[in-house]
Formats: structure tokens, C-alpha cells, sequence
């Protein structure tokens, strides 16, 4: 076989090696979140119950690449409900606060990030919406 057969070859077959991890690499990174569910921390709320954190965390993570949810705790929920409150000249009647980690980030091409989301309860409503999120 003459060289330039052979490196034609070669080249062909690195060509092909490095489409096939690119494709391997775009498949693990579609499927991962799919097959792992995510960490959840409930910590020990007095005021929610995991079944009721649950409802909540399925409503507003939308699931798709979340590594760990992390559920603040019922003193920073408390605190987060007055700042609201008086912000907004709303009555809220609850609040729950959670922290995400997240893989396959878009912020400025890190693999990872997080964010924090902030649901609230109205007076007389029992649908929980989310009022605030953002980068932490």
C-alpha cells in the first residue's frame, strides 16, 4: 500500500474515533440527568412536610440536569416571607426557599451552577408560585 494510501487511512480512522467520543460525550450528557435523580436535603422543617417540599420541588425544578436541591431551612424561609411581605405590601402566607445545583450550566460555559428559588403561597390561594430566582 503506497503512503498516501495509508495516511489517508489514518487520518479517516482519527477522524472517526473523535466523532464517535464527541457523540458518546453529547449522549452521557443528555441522558445522566435523566437516569440520576437529583440529591434532595430537606434538612428538618417544622413547618413543611418532605410530601409538601416534594410538590413544590417538582412544580418549579423542571428536573432536567439538577444534581442537589437543597431545602434553606424554616428560619431563612421565615425570614424571606417578611422581606416579601413588607416589599410587596402582599399578604403572603408561606414561603419555602431552595438551593439547586445544576450540570450543563450556561452561565459563562461552567459545567456547573447554582440558583436559588424563593415560592411563595397567597392569602386565600393554594397554588404556590415562584416570586424570585436567581444565580447564587
Amino acid at each position: 500500500m503506497n503512503n498516501k494510501v495509508k495516511k489517508k487511512h489514518t487520518v479517516t480512522r482519527i477522524i472517526v474515533i473523535a466523532a464517535s467520543l464527541l457523540l458518546a460525550l453529547a449522549i452521557i450528557g443528555l441522558l445522566l440527568p435523566l437516569i440520576f435523580l437529583p440529591i434532595v436535603d430537606y434538612g428538618d422543617s417544622q413547618l413543611y412536610s418532605k410530601t409538601e417540599m416534594d410538590e413544590v420541588i417538582d412544580m418549579f425544578s423542571n428536573g432536567l440536569g439538577v444534581v442537589t436541591i437543597k431545602y434553606l431551612g424554616d428560619e431563612r424561609c421565615e425570614k424571606e416571607l417578611e422581606r416579601y411581605q413588607a416589599k410587596d405590601g402582599k399578604e403572603y402566607t408561606d414561603c419555602m426557599v431552595f438551593y439547586y445545583t445544576f450540570i450543563r450550566g450556561t452561565f459563562r460555559d461552567f459545567p456547573f451552577y447554582d440558583w436559588a428559588d424563593i415560592v411563595f403561597l397567597k392569602e386565600g390561594n393554594n397554588d404556590w408560585f415562584q416570586r424570585n430566582g436567581g444565580k447564587c
